[in-house]
């Protein structure tokens, strides 16, 4: 059996010993990739987002340099593809004057009041 097989076998039976309320070797941990692996990776958000190559650099990068036994999720959004769609929640192409117009507009009179 090869190394790389080896340790996806121990994860695997860490994992659903585990599950199955036996003891295992060690408390299995679950990384979940999201904003802060971009981050890390010395990219933006925004970057990652957008561009699926840098997106699967900071996986790799964060992969390599902090092991898991499992993975919840990889941060892959593809904000232009949702934007296309109409998504709002990917605003990286407007400047900060457009954002915040857009929030003020989200707004009714009494919460902005509030602040």
């Amino acid at each position: 059996m090869s190394n790389v097989m080896a340790l996806y076998q121990e994860r695997l039976n860490r994992i659903f010993k585990t599950i199955n309320l036996e003891q295992a070797d060690r408390v299995p941990v679950l990384g979940t990739y999201g904003t802060w692996s971009a981050y890390y990776a010395g990219y933006t958000p925004a970057q990652v987002d957008i561009d699926l190559d840098k997106c699967a650099k900071a996986s790799v990068k964060v992969a390599n340099d902090i092991p898991v036994d499992m993975l919840h999720m990889v941060s892959t959004r593809p904000a232009a593809l949702l934007q296309s769609l109409g998504s709002k929640s990917f605003n990286y192409f407007l400047t900060l004057e457009d954002k915040r117009r857009k929030i003020a507009e989200s707004l009714d009179a009494q919460e902005i009041q509030r602040f």
